[in-house]
C-alpha cells in the first residue's frame, strides 16, 4: 500500500491540488482497515506525516508489518515527531474493540504519546468518527455527522493535508 500511496496517490493529488511539502501540515487518518493503514503508514513514515487519526482501526497483530513493529520500538522518535496520535473506538465495537484496547495498553506500556477515546455506545461504523467530531465540537447528535466530521477534522488538525483511507472505498 505504501508504494501506491507515495508513488501514485500523493503525486496525483499534488498535480491537482495545492498540498504542502511540510510534514507538520500533513495528516493521515482512516476508518477500520484504513485506520490500521493510517497507523502503520504514519508510524513507519514519521518524516512525512505528523498527525495520525485512527477510527475503529482494524488492529490485527498478524496484519502489522515487521517494519512497523521495529518502528514502534523507537518511542522517543515517535513522541518527538508526532503532533497528535489519535485513536477512537466505540465501547460496543464487537469487531475490533478488544484489539484496539490491547494496542492502546501496549502504547501506554511503551510510553508512546497518544490520545485514546472510547465512545459510549459506539459500534464499528463511520459514526465513531462522526460522533468523535461532534463531541469534540460540542454539537448535538442531531447534527449531520459527515459534514461535522470533515469540518472538525480540518479544524482539529489545523491546516494539515489530510488523507483519509477507508476500507469502504476499496473495490
Amino acid at each position: 500500500m505504501d508504494e501506491e500511496l507515495f508513488h501514485d496517490i500523493i503525486p496525483f493529488i499534488g498535480t491537482h491540488y495545492n498540498i504542502s511539502n511540510e510534514p507538520q501540515e500533513r495528516a493521515i487518518a482512516g476508518l477500520s482497515m484504513g485506520g490500521l493503514q493510517a497507523i502503520e503508514t504514519g508510524i513507519v513514515h514519521l518524516g512525512y506525516f505528523r498527525w495520525i487519526g485512527a477510527f475503529s482501526p482494524g488492529l490485527r497483530t498478524a496484519a502489522l508489518s515487521d517494519e512497523f513493529k521495529n518502528a514502534l520500538e523507537d518511542r522517543e522518535k515517535i513522541n518527538k515527531n508526532l503532533l497528535l496520535f489519535d485513536i477512537v473506538t466505540g465501547d460496543d465495537d464487537k469487531i475490533v474493540g478488544e484489539d484496539v484496547t490491547k494496542f492502546e495498553d501496549q502504547l501506554k506500556q511503551e510510553n508512546v504519546q497518544h490520545v485514546y477515546t472510547l465512545l459510549p455506545g459506539g459500534t464499528h461504523s463511520m459514526f465513531v468518527c462522526g460522533l468523535r467530531s461532534i463531541i469534540s465540537s460540542n454539537k448535538s447528535l442531531s447534527t449531520d455527522a459527515v459534514h461535522w466530521t470533515a469540518r472538525v477534522f480540518r479544524r482539529r488538525y489545523q491546516r494539515t493535508q489530510v488523507m483519509i483511507m477507508s476500507s469502504a472505498n476499496q473495490r
